[in-house]
């Protein structure tokens, strides 16, 4: 498995993944009118554009050249927390989950993170995604009572907040 930096030509692919993830994941916990009509492409430009200003950073987990997981992260832009690290999103191609991708990728994202400075880190998951909040209490995150909805077809879906304290020390 090779972990690496986000490069343009692999918008495309990890928009894929990320659709195909969301309609797994989030079956019977959005609203499937919603996910049936997500496309693969949904996320192209947005990661093109992230990629090529670095307003967020892309670390993707590939083998064999095929792209397996994604994730994104960078300096939070929440206020309140902008001396914090934000995991913004980790998604594994189905059929890869329970292979070692996701925990090795978010590994790596929150190593680099504490390499940049940031103590903490925070991320948000779908309050009703257990398998999710399992995996990242693993991680060592845990729940604060912060919640943001998040909107789909009029209705509230609501994400909660998890933070860690970085493990590593920064370097002198």
């Amino acid at each position: 498995m090779e972990i690496r930096d986000g490069r343009v030509e692999d918008a495309a692919e990890a928009s894929r993944l990320y659709a195909l993830s969301w309609k797994e994941t989030y079956r019977g916990k959005l609203p499937d009118t919603y996910l049936e009509q997500l496309r693969e492409d949904f996320w192209q430009e947005t990661f093109q554009k992230w990629i090529e200003t670095g307003e967020w950073n892309i670390r993707v987990a590939a083998q064999g050249g095929r792209i397996l997981a994604a994730a994104v992260y960078g300096r939070s832009q929440e206020e309140g927390y902008l001396s914090w690290g934000e995991i913004k999103s980790l998604y594994v191609l189905p059929g890869e989950l329970g292979k070692g991708y996701g925990k090795a990728l978010f590994t790596d994202v929150c190593g680099l993170l504490a390499k940049q400075g940031f103590d903490c880190l925070y991320l948000w998951v779908l309050k009703e995604n257990a398998r999710a909040r399992s995996f990242y209490e693993r991680q060592g995150f845990r729940a604060t009572e912060d919640e943001l909805n998040c909107y789909f077809e009029g209705e509230p879906y609501p994400d909660v907040r998890y933070i860690r304290k970085c493990h590593i020390r920064k370097e002198n």
